[in-house]
């Protein structure tokens, strides 16, 4: 049974009042507002029904909006009280309310329910239509309207809220994106809004009403500016003018509104949602004009959330002003959700849009790196080959210049001494030979191996042997001590031979010695080469031409920038050559044997 007519009668009673009371006709639903305007207290509602057979199962009794708080009898007995009768007021405007009701409490014929109701001067008070019946039924109506009335707003209050946090989050991390913290500001705010705003979720008799109110109604107002705000930035539009006004209107509005008290709250409530509509309406209108909504999705999916979600709270105005009936199911919280939503895909479509374009613009600049290193390979391999010729060009001009110095001035002076019939044959077979050998050495300074001085030397000592036996000079050679040799170029391999060359042929000609020693080694500054003899060293005639030898040694010496010191005795003669590590690592220490 769906009841519907009922009498009321004000008055502070514990009890429902006698017949003799004056109670008055009142239809449900009834809107304190409408009926009894400025008023606030308690009263009692009577309502009768008849029934044919007493029941024999268990009723129940559901109430789809009764607000403040409320107290219900069935035939004289209290089967429901919500509590805030007496002292602090219970605030139950969102939620339905469920009241079993024992059978044995029904009765064949007359029956009664009275409910007491108490009105806070700062609520809207009223009270719809009682349901009564079994309670499988009852429960399916009950259970129907807590779904949308109180779950899926909860629902999606809550999600505004989790995502409001994790969009901050995101802002906190990138600052310069301040459309991100406007969102995620107006998300928050909402979302709390959602969860207090005509009490649909949560009920918090500990909070003082006026602080209570004053978060009610400023967290409408945060949210709207808020906004406000997060369309300017969305829409890259300037109004600093606008913003000088919104951005004080943030800090000051929940001040404001505590200061104003209770009571001005109370008779300006319908107003302040009115007002709340300006912020929402200014915001339509900037993203109309602004000229991208007509070529991107995302800001036309804002505006047109907006405006349906406007939409929807002039419905739930026009439920606060009495022109639809009280208890008609609000809808301005599906406003926010579908608000949050369009916003949420326009940032998404955004951020999606700009992730493309980051991946187009490095796919541009990878196509241009492997551009710009097929270019440097190709650069690379021309310096190369350009190196190539260089280094190439260098070896052909340094074989030409030690050429022409070395074997090529020995065969003129040997072509033009044979012409003039001064040198004699075996003379001339001399000379020939220092040519081939000197020639030999040009083309072992070559070989890539003989960047290692110690294969060097042995090649030198393999060239050699013969001309040195031939001479009837013994000789030995200790190259055993070498390790670590730096690696030396050809010019650097050739000139160390042709120092140890020049040192053995001065033994030949100038020493009369019978027996000479080559010691090579490795110490701590580099590499020392030394050549000993026991002849008595030049002499007489035989000075000025081992003197001119000396200075081509030491002038060898210095060009690859080593050093060459000569010892002459009693007992023989010594020639050592030191190069050098390098000039960092070179040691004070002396050469082994120095």
């Amino acid at each position: 049974m769906e009841l519907r007519d009922a009498f009321f009668v004000p008055t502070d009673a514990a009890q429902p009042p006698g017949t003799d009371a004056p109670w008055a006709t009142q239809a449900l639903p009834d809107s304190w507002r409408e009926s009894r305007p400025g008023q606030a207290g308690r009263g009692w509602y009577r309502l009768r029904f008849d029934l044919d057979v007493a029941p024999t199962s268990m009723q129940a009794l559901y109430i789809s909006v009764v607000n403040t708080a409320y107290q219900v009898q069935i035939n004289g007995t209290l089967v429901a009280d919500s509590g805030g009768i007496e002292g602090p007021p219970g605030r139950n405007a969102g939620f339905p309310q469920w009241v079993p009701v024992p059978p044995q409490l029904l009765r064949a014929g007359a029956n009664e329910v009275t409910l007491r109701l108490r009105v806070a001067p700062n609520l809207r008070g009223g009270l719809t239509p009682l349901f009564l019946g079994p309670a499988p039924a009852v429960r399916a109506l009950y259970t129907e309207d807590l779904l949308w009335r109180i779950e899926i707003p909860r629902a999606m209050a809550t999600a505004t809220l989790a995502l409001g946090l994790l969009v901050l989050l995101l802002w906190v991390r990138q600052r310069t994106e301040s459309v991100y913290g406007w969102f995620g500001g107006f998300l928050v705010v909402s979302a709390a809004w959602a969860l207090r705003n005509f009490h649909e979720s949560l009920t918090f008799p500990h909070i003082p009403s006026r602080v209570w109110e004053t978060l009610v109604l400023g967290g409408l107002g945060l949210s709207r500016l808020m906004l406000l705000m997060f369309v300017l930035r969305y829409s890259g539009q300037q109004m600093p003018r606008l913003e000088r006004w919104v951005r004080p209107a943030l800090v000051l509005l929940l001040p404001s509104l505590y200061l104003a008290g209770e009571s001005v709250l109370s008779l300006v409530r319908v107003p302040y949602y009115t007002a709340c509509a300006a912020p929402m309406w200014l915001s339509i209108y900037l993203l109309a004009r602004h000229s991208p909504w007509r070529r991107e999705a995302g800001p036309a999916l804002v505006l047109g959330a907006l405006v349906g979600s406007e939409l929807l709270a002039i419905h739930d105005w026009l439920v606060a002003v009495n022109l639809l009936p009280y208890g008609t199911q609000l809808w301005q919280n599906y406003g926010l959700g579908l608000v949050v939503g369009a916003m949420t895909l326009a940032l998404a479509q955004r951020y999606f849009a700009a992730f493309a374009t980051a991946r187009s613009l490095n796919q541009q600049l990878e196509q241009g790196i492997a551009r710009k290193t097929a270019e440097l390979d190709a650069n690379y391999r021309q310096m190369a080959a350009y190196e190539k010729a260089v280094a190439l060009a260098d070896e052909r001009q340094r074989l030409i210049r030690d050429m022409h110095d070395g074997i090529g001035s020995q065969l003129i002076t040997t072509v033009s001494a044979v012409e003039r019939g001064q040198m004699a044959p075996p003379e001339v077979a001399a000379l020939l030979r220092d040519c081939i050998d000197d020639l030999r050495i040009v083309f072992d300074s070559l070989e890539p191996a003989h960047g290692d001085l110690g294969l060097a030397l042995a090649s030198l000592r393999y060239r050699l042997a013969p001309r040195l036996k031939a001479a009837g000079l013994d000789s030995t050679w200790n190259l055993d001590a070498l390790s670590d040799t730096p690696s030396l170029s050809p010019t650097e391999v050739l000139q160390v031979l042709r120092i140890v060359q020049e040192a053995l042929t001065n033994v030949i000609k100038h020493s009369g010695a019978q027996h000479a020693t080559l010691d090579a080694r490795t110490w701590v500054g580099g590499t020392c080469i030394r050549v000993t003899d026991d002849g008595q060293g030049p002499s007489g005639s035989t000075t000025a031409s081992a003197g001119r030898g000396l200075r081509n040694m030491e002038h060898r010496a210095g060009q690859i920038g080593a050093t060459l010191q000569v010892q002459f005795s009693a007992t023989g003669t010594t020639v050592e050559l030191r190069l050098p590590r390098s000039t960092e690592s070179q040691d004070a220490s002396p050469a082994p044997g120095a």
